[in-house]
């Protein structure tokens, strides 16, 4: 327990230097260009509120799943499967959560396409390889691939 709420840390917090760090940075330095809007005002005004929904959100959907896996009472893998359904809708949080950070705090068409494939990547990161490396007991095989990435990291 004590090692999936570190791994839980971690990756949030890798996750937050992401996300209001290493990508702002990208739109800062032209990596990814946005002409359309003056950036520094954008990055300020819109990026951070909805980069801040979307990491709020997903880390929110993390948290609800890990609670939910510890107060299962599962006691063989096939009473697993129906929790299988609580993930997925778990993940419609982080999911709406880019909905509206791109609906409401993205006012550049510009840059539209490389933020939502942003943000995809940051729910992937703090919701799906989270709960892939931190489920607990017999739900770590409840996210998909998460035994391929648990085997990949070491994880038993």
């Amino acid at each position: 327990m004590v090692g999936d709420v570190i791994r839980i840390l971690s990756v949030a917090i890798v996750g937050a230097v992401l996300m209001f760090l290493v990508q702002p940075w990208l739109y800062q330095s032209g990596i990814v260009p946005i002409t359309q809007v003056e950036v520094d005002t954008w990055l300020s005004e819109k990026y951070t509120v909805g980069a801040a929904i979307v990491f709020s959100t997903a880390l929110v959907a993390t948290i609800l799943w890990y609670i939910s896996a510890l107060r299962a009472k599962v006691t063989a893998f096939n009473e697993a499967s129906p929790l299988r359904l609580v993930w997925g809708l778990l993940l419609l949080v982080p999911i709406i959560g880019i909905c509206i950070a791109l609906f409401f705090y993205n006012n550049s068409s510009e840059a539209l396409l490389p933020l939502t494939f942003m943000y995809v990547v940051d729910v992937v990161w703090v919701y799906w390889f989270t709960t892939a490396i931190s489920s607990p007991g017999l739900l770590k095989f409840i996210p998909p691939g998460s035994f391929t990435v648990r085997h990949l990291i070491g994880l038993k």
